[in-house]
């Protein structure tokens, strides 16, 4: 049995094919667009600190008010990113003068509520091997 190694030549780009297509398939998704009465340039760019605050309350709450709905991460960000773009449509200039507060109350939240129900002291550790006596005296044994 013998093998023979056959090397095959990179394929060559046509390049002005290549553009003629990518022109023909954005033509067809503009016409889609327009069809659709969807305007991409006209959507309001969207606000990653608004976008990071959205997700945090929409993960924090299904996390704290609704555990066992349990939410998938991918559904969180879809939900994150249509609020987030409702709220960039009624709120073009982002959080304005109150941003900085509303992320710190955002981030309080999310470290303060798993945490709820949780006794903020451990209890003292028992220790093996020490009896308890039954009746409790002033007395040394």
């Amino acid at each position: 049995m013998s093998e023979e190694k056959t090397e095959q030549e990179p394929a060559a780009f046509d390049e002005a094919g290549l553009n003629k297509l990518e022109a023909e398939l954005l033509g067809d998704i503009k016409q889609d667009e327009a069809a659709a009465g969807v305007y991409v340039e006209d959507a309001q760019p969207i606000d990653e600190e608004l976008k990071g605050l959205v997700g945090g309350v929409l993960n924090m709450g299904f996390i704290v008010l609704a555990p066992n709905w349990q939410v998938a991460p991918e559904e969180v960000e879809q939900l994150t990113e249509a609020y987030t773009a409702l709220l960039s449509k009624y709120c073009p200039d982002g959080l304005g003068e109150y941003g900085v507060e509303i992320s710190a109350v955002m981030m309080t939240f999310a470290v303060v509520a798993p945490r709820i129900g949780t006794p903020r002291t451990a209890p003292p550790p028992k220790q093996e091997g020490q009896k308890v006596p039954d009746v409790l005296s002033d007395e040394a044994v």
